[in-house]
């Protein structure tokens, strides 16, 4: 993988040499001072402090604090030059000193989103920028979730309406069992921070079977899109209830990922959304079908005290 040397992106908090001469209890071998912040992408090394022109003598801290990271908890590599030639791991929290530096490149890379801090101490002027971000960037994004298909009262047609074959056959696809359980079967994540991992509570409402484990499904659009286009070729014709689960419904769940929680053991799940579309359902069990599972149709409330963390979601039925 490339190198990014795209590391000029905005000023960083101290862009002036700081002059340390006569600075008592300092190495007044290094005369100046720059420091600031550089934010690394998932899984691409990044030159975060650039080799100079001629030698120098400077020295490079590297911090990797918890309080800039606080949804990370990977190790961070350091090298100079390729990543086989001795590199160092930092653990979050932790930290690299290098006293002697000459003016060598350093390297870092992550598995996930990171930033770190980046203070450098050298002998002559500092010409080059140190960091590529600055952390008011970090503006706080409110959590929108939004719901994309409804059931009971909340259920519209498509705007060309189908035959009543038709019809029947979409509702049993989007509707609910009995046509009576207004509220959401799939969910869209509109608006999130980036990288940030989000928990979320499920309240059961005493409508599922706790024997089968809850499954939280992130269903691909497309799929769903497939499914729904099925409907051309079935217009003419009745699919009966078990044909609808099985085959279309059953088809789309198949190819969702999912993750399964224990209800006995735990209400909550943590999720941090992507930019991938994909929208979010739930399948459990459903007493009226003992051992199957179905697609649990529920409300949602944003949490009122910090609108920047996930929420409640309470199942109201099938």
């Amino acid at each position: 993988m490339p190198v990014s040397n795209n590391f000029i992106k905005s000023q960083t908090v101290s862009s002036n040499n700081i002059d340390l001469t006569g600075i008592s209890g300092l190495n007044t071998s290094y005369r100046y001072f720059k420091e600031g912040f550089y934010k690394l992408n998932p899984d691409q090394p990044s030159i975060i402090v650039p080799a100079t022109s001629s030698k120098v003598n400077r020295e490079v801290y590297i911090n990797y604090k918890e309080e800039l990271n606080p949804n990370n908890t990977n190790r961070l590599s350091l090298y100079f030059g390729s990543k086989n030639q001795h590199p160092k791991t930092i653990e979050i929290n932790g930290g690299y000193l290098d006293t002697s530096d000459g003016g060598i490149a350093l390297i870092a890379e992550c598995s996930e989103s990171a930033i770190v801090e980046i203070t450098i101490r050298q002998d002559s002027e500092i010409a080059y920028t140190i960091g590529n971000h600055n952390l008011g960037d970090e503006m706080p994004v409110e959590l929108i979730i939004r719901p994309i298909i409804q059931t009971g009262t909340l259920y519209s047609m498509p705007p060309l309406a189908p035959t009543v074959i038709g019809e029947a056959n979409l509702r049993k696809v989007i509707d609910s069992n009995n046509g009576l359980i207004s509220g959401t079967k799939a969910w869209a994540i509109d608006s999130f921070q980036d990288g940030k991992i989000y928990n979320f509570q499920v309240n059961p409402n005493g409508i599922l079977n706790a024997v089968i484990p809850l499954r939280i499904l992130l269903v691909k659009v497309e799929d769903i899109l497939k499914c729904l286009a099925s409907f051309d070729a079935s217009d003419n014709a009745e699919l009966d209830q078990f044909a609808i689960a099985s085959d279309l419904i059953g088809w789309v769940k198949s190819r969702s990922f999912y993750s399964e929680i224990d209800l006995g053991e735990s209400q909550s799940f943590s999720l941090k959304p992507t930019r991938t579309r994909y929208l979010l359902a739930f399948d459990g069990g459903n007493p009226a079908t003992p051992g199957y599972t179905d697609t649990i149709i529920s409300d949602y409330s944003r949490n009122t005290i910090d609108p920047y963390e996930g929420g409640t979601f309470t199942f109201l039925g099938f």
